[in-house]
């Protein structure tokens, strides 16, 4: 702990300036429109002409290389972070674009190191050679602010629907509905009323968990505080308890409550594009896996209405058809019909739509067989049995008896899990060692 200590208050001593423009990229007011319009130079971070017009959106330009080579350290890394968002090289910085959780573990890890005209600003107790985020007020607000910040992207992100289904609908209590309808005319001031609050009041919720569960995590490694027993439970709902291991208020409405929130969603409303669809949705999901028919019939059904794209005819279905599980698309697998060329190599059509699709790691359902394959890089893959079980609840790889099947949710759940934690390339492995008959297949036509 004590090298680790050191090793990070060495990096740490450089982020004065760094934390501080990292700060106004999430306080800084909106730009007048003028200086904008008139193509200005844009000034230098450290300017009192930038402090008053810097805005959620900042451009900045490049220092030379040869002012700076002789400079200190910290003196690099606000170069550094200048180049960041130079306009020659056409990189802006809007909060709608930045990662919530990224942002505050960088400011929690540097905001003690923030000093403001030679005086220490966040800690003036004493100076101290290392200093560690240790969980205390000014992180607390770092993390309040970024919390802030990622209602604001959901806000932005909602869309709202004037269809809303009553009997689906959680009940939503009158302050958190007012709360949520003043915010929603500050963000979207030119859109109509906001209809569907209960569907907006559960991503709110979603989000917050989705930034407080890692937050909490760091500060449990940091600080070794124990987290309360709430959290530990399964069955008792996370939101209140890990608020309350955060330090911050458990409930929705004290947590948009306040004038500052206001003040925040009115000036980083200006950083709103003309067209907010074409921003990522926050919070942001994991790719799950599809979702598959109960009755594997239904699943043999889609196969059977299945044709090779590479051969117009009406009459030709594929021979192996195999539906990827991350995009549910249908492929011709084994076949040279859809075989595609990848430099000098030829690639089977499962293999060339991993690379396009889910990276270097694919999960597969060949659906007249019955059985999943897995692929990974280097040409190497294994089968595994299909989450589809007989009323006795045994597998049919290969689809040999012709019982009716249905599908297990547990099965399918480990395969849920072996695709999120990354464990293909591991399983693959695991599978040569036990069975050398996977060395016999040539997966890169698959």
């Amino acid at each position: 702990m004590a090298r680790l200590s050191a090793v990070l208050s060495f990096c740490i001593q450089l982020l004065p300036d760094f934390t501080a423009n990292m700060l106004r990229v999430l306080l800084a007011p909106p730009p007048p429109t003028a200086s904008t319009s008139t193509g200005a130079a844009p000034v230098s971070p450290r300017s009192p002409e930038y402090q008053a017009t810097t805005s959620p959106v900042h451009t900045l330009t490049t220092p030379s290389p040869l002012s700076s080579s002789a400079d200190s350290p910290a003196k690099l890394l606000s170069s550094t972070f200048a180049q960041l968002f130079s306009s020659k090289k056409e990189v802006n910085i809007n909060l709608l674009h930045v990662d919530m959780l990224s942002l505050a573990i960088s400011l929690m890890m540097s905001i003690g190191w923030t000093w403001h005209d030679g005086t220490q600003s966040f800690k003036p107790t004493r100076q101290l050679r290392e200093m560690l985020p240790d969980g205390s007020q000014d992180e607390q607000h770092v993390l309040r602010l970024c919390l802030t910040g990622l209602y604001f992207q959901v806000f932005v992100t909602f869309e709202d629907s004037e269809m809303v289904d009553v009997q689906d609908t959680v009940k939503v209590e009158e302050p958190v509905s007012t709360r949520l309808k003043l915010l929603w005319s500050i963000a979207r001031p030119t859109e109509a009323a906001l209809v569907d609050v209960p569907r907006l009041q559960e991503i709110l919720t979603e989000a917050t968990l989705s930034l407080l569960r890692p937050a909490a995590l760091f500060y449990h490694a940091l600080t070794l505080v124990n987290p309360p027993e709430a959290l530990k439970d399964p069955s008792v709902d996370e939101f209140e308890p890990l608020c309350r291991y955060m330090g911050l208020p458990y409930h929705l409405v004290e947590l948009l409550d306040g004038v500052a929130v206001e003040q925040l969603f009115d000036m980083w409303s200006a950083a709103i594009p003309p067209n907010p669809h074409s921003i990522v949705r926050q919070p942001v999901r994991a790719t799950q896996l599809v979702d598959l028919p109960y009755d594997y019939s239904e699943v043999i059904h889609m196969a059977s209405a299945f044709r090779c794209p590479s051969i117009p005819l009406d009459e030709n279905a594929a021979n192996v058809p195999t539906m990827c599980l991350v995009c549910g698309q249908i492929l011709c697998s084994q076949s040279y019909c859809c075989q595609k060329q990848i430099g000098k190599e030829s690639t089977g059509a499962c293999r060339y739509h991993m690379i396009h699709c889910s990276g270097p790691m694919g999960i597969f359902l060949r659906i007249r067989d019955c059985a999943i394959v897995l692929m990974t890089t280097r040409n190497r893959g294994c089968f595994r049995p299909a989450p589809y079980v007989d009323e006795f609840g045994e597998a049919d790889q290969g689809f040999r008896r012709g019982n009716p099947l249905h599908l297990n949710e547990e099965l399918y759940h480990k395969l849920r899990q072996l695709w999120l934690q990354q464990g293909i390339s591991e399983e693959v492995v695991n599978q040569y060692e036990i069975d050398h008959r996977n060395m016999q297949y040539d997966w890169g036509h698959f």
